[in-house]
């Protein structure tokens, strides 16, 4: 293999406003290491601690929920509706900064209405995104969400439809 195809991976590079001591980025993932409440914890702090120290510029912890009212059934996703919640990510972001990597986080907000995407695309309920693996078939009752396989044809329709 030839490495030198690949020297400018560890080179600087500037995105718009935003400059990033080499080109490697940590993409998201939903470790579900916040508290069964949506705080931040020791765990969550020590596992970007462990990706940051490894050298990655740019890290995505994944998933924060801007819900204020989530059920029970939905735990340790990063609550981002609560001011504490915020607060407490800024620990997260100083110790990012502490080894000049830059942090970010996926928002989104469940839908326990969402239809499909068609009534979607019509403006008639806001689809969001909520991974039905993670829930038994009584939770998915309860949070009304479509069938996996459904869900993925439509996808797919809408896709190639574009």
């Amino acid at each position: 293999m030839n490495h030198t195809m690949y020297e400018h991976v560890l080179q600087p590079i500037q995105i718009g406003p935003m400059k990033l001591k080499n080109r490697v980025s940590f993409t998201p993932v939903w470790p579900s290491f916040a508290t069964g409440d949506g705080h931040v914890n020791r765990e969550l702090m020590e596992w970007v601690r462990d990706i940051v120290k490894g050298g990655v510029a740019c890290i995505n912890i994944g998933c924060g929920c801007v819900n204020r009212n989530i059920p029970p059934l939905v735990t340790h996703l990063l609550r981002m509706s609560e001011e504490t919640v915020v607060n407490e990510m800024m620990s997260l972001t100083d110790l990012a900064h502490m080894y000049q990597a830059k942090i970010g986080i996926e928002l989104f907000a469940i839908n326990f209405y969402a239809g499909s995407f068609e009534k979607r695309d019509k403006g008639k309920n806001v689809a969001v995104e909520l991974d039905p693996t993670d829930l038994t078939k009584e939770q998915m009752n309860i949070v009304r969400i479509e069938n996996a396989s459904r869900f993925t044809k439509e996808l797919l329709a809408a896709i190639r439809k574009k």
